[in-house]
């Protein structure tokens, strides 16, 4: 059990950072830098961080999830799950490698319903962990799709209300326009017709059509 857990946790840290080594060698401040901004771009466009962490961030509220603040400020936020992780890392690594294993001092050899009953538990946890990884971020992707449709669909709904409500306005709008333009047209021509037999002289009043 000690062999398996230390071998399980030694080997994948190794193999990180024996390939990151061997890829990269020394790194430069602002190399460093640009490797951290490849791994902010990974996000979600249905809940981007930005707009998920932007309380413990003191974003302002209209920010996008396109405006991401600069590293320095995301590490100091943080500062406290940081240490956090560091912590659990540390106690879960110890439960691993040395309580859990240790336990099994306190039994003699198995018999056969011991074994099955170890198995079992084993087994259980196993199947656990696996729902656990591979159902949640699946269901909650899936949530998080189906709301952001169904907000699709309902605004799209308000905006063709408000489009018809501004065609229905404007329909009316232009119908007065026409209607006040006509009377006006009218109202000029009959001013200009007196106009001109002012200036002719004429004796005879022009023809009244209002």
């Amino acid at each position: 059990m000690m062999a398996g857990n230390i071998t399980a946790i030694f080997v994948g840290a190794m193999a990180a950072f024996i390939v990151s080594l061997c890829t990269r060698g020394r790194m430069s401040e602002e190399e460093i830098e640009a490797e951290w901004e490849k791994t902010r771009d990974i996000d979600n466009p249905l809940n981007p961080w930005v707009q998920v962490y932007k309380g413990e961030l003191k974003l302002e509220e209209g920010a996008n999830y396109c405006d991401r603040p600069p590293l320095d400020i995301v590490i100091k936020k943080f500062r406290a799950a940081k240490l956090t992780a560091y912590v659990a890392g540390l106690l879960f690594t110890i439960l691993f490698v040395c309580i859990w294993p240790g336990s099994m001092l306190s039994f003699d050899v198995m018999d056969g319903y011991g074994f099955a009953v170890w198995t079992f538990l084993s087994r259980g946890w196993a199947f656990i962990a696996a729902t656990f990884i591979i159902l949640v971020p699946l269901i909650q992707e899936i949530y998080a799709i189906w709301r952001q449709h169904t907000n699709n669909l309902k605004e799209a709904m308000k905006n063709d209300t408000t489009n018809i409500n501004s065609n229905e306005g404007n329909g009316e709008i232009n119908s007065s326009s026409k209607a006040g333009g006509s009377k006006r047209g009218v109202i000029f021509h009959q001013l200009q017709q007196t106009a001109s037999y002012v200036i002719k002289g004429s004796k005879k009043p022009p023809p009244t059509t209002l």
